[in-house]
């Protein structure tokens, strides 16, 4: 990771490190919106128009098919099921840590 980010990604003491070791005390879900992400490190891909560290490219369709069913809002898609996946994702990952949705 050091590698992909360099000076941008924070170092750590090992007393910093040690404090910071599974401390998790809970996790905040803010969820707006839906997208595709394709890796931009190990797949090829055209960089987003907005590139970020995370080299990824984001897209709301797949193959000309969108994401969900289109909103008033532009480029925005409503996909119910995506808050459940995120739910059931974080509580496998983080080992039931508790969760705030707001």
């Amino acid at each position: 990771m050091r590698q992909i980010l360099g000076p941008n990604l924070p170092k750590f003491t090992e007393g910093e490190k040690k404090l910071l070791k599974n401390q998790i005390d809970f996790i905040g879900v803010n969820h707006y919106q839906t997208f595709y992400v394709k890796d931009c490190i190990y797949s090829p891909c055209d960089m987003d128009a907005y590139p970020s560290e995370a080299l990824v490219s984001i897209s709301t369709e797949r193959n000309g098919i969108p994401i969900g069913k289109p909103t008033p809002v532009a480029n925005t898609y409503a996909v119910p099921s995506s808050m459940e996946k995120l739910v059931m994702y974080l509580n496998q990952r983080y080992k039931n840590i508790p969760l705030y949705i707001t």
